[in-house]
């Protein structure tokens, strides 16, 4: 049963009796009560594995004599609403990972998939969508929302306590935040990655210093520059 509505496995089980005009008597099968199914229908108990194979093949069963051409599995009842917010939150990122043809269909996607997010704690799937779509508008240079999005999966990060992802996000809330002439922003940012220097590359972490530099410059920390520059020279030149 594909949908890209999630329902929590009681309200499953009540949207299918509704639809097909199925009595709670009509699925207990003699083995589990009409008060069992009314409490996992409001919510108040968990559908376990054993009550939803008995429901599933009761519904399956009635739905036959009725002439009905429908099919449920226990698999589909037991699925919870996280586990549903996952499956369609995957989907948007391979869309995501795919080229957008333009800034206003990027612009209508991100408010459909922000609304959709907000009501599930899948802070990792939120993270990696946001950083995804931040990198999206930093290609269209639009480097203010760009720097909004990464602050938001920078927020969701701190949630999953991911500190290879977050040294990530940091880097690259530095790199728009350059293109935003946020120069303090930047340096904050940087300060923050270098924390955890040893999951950087080499590379990464040459170009930290380097904006750190030219920031410090905009910034006319002439001082400092001076100091980050030597150490380049002395530490990261090859």
């Amino acid at each position: 049963m594909e949908s890209q509505e999630i329902l929590s496995p009681g309200k499953k089980i009540r949207k299918i009796r509704k639809s097909f005009k199925i009595n709670q008597e009509d699925i207990t099968g003699g083995e589990i009560t009409r008060n069992l199914i009314s409490i996992i229908e409001n919510d108040k108990a968990n559908l376990t594995s054993k009550v939803a194979v008995i429901l599933s093949e009761n519904i399956n069963r009635v739905c036959k004599e009725k002439g009905i051409d429908f099919n449920v599995t226990s698999e589909y009842l037991l699925e919870d609403v996280e586990s549903q917010a996952k499956k369609i939150a995957d989907k948007y990122i391979l869309d995501l990972k795919n080229d957008f043809l333009s800034l206003s269909r990027l612009n209508k996607v991100s408010i459909d998939i922000e609304k959709f997010l907000m009501s599930y704690p899948i802070y990792d799937k939120k993270a990696e969508i946001y950083c995804l779509i931040g990198d999206l508008y930093f290609k269209f240079d639009d480097f203010y929302k760009a720097n909004n999005f990464y602050l938001k999966a920078y927020e969701n990060i701190l949630q999953e306590n991911d500190l290879k992802e977050l040294t990530n996000v940091l880097y690259k809330l530095s790199a728009s935040s350059f293109s935003n002439h946020n120069y303090d922003d930047v340096l904050t940012y940087i300060n923050l990655a270098l924390v955890n220097i040893n999951l950087l590359t080499y590379e990464t972490i040459y170009n930290l210093y380097i904006s750190s530099i030219k920031s410090c410059i905009y910034l006319d920390k002439l001082d400092e520059a001076l100091n980050e520059i030597s150490f380049v020279e002395d530490t990261l030149s090859s």
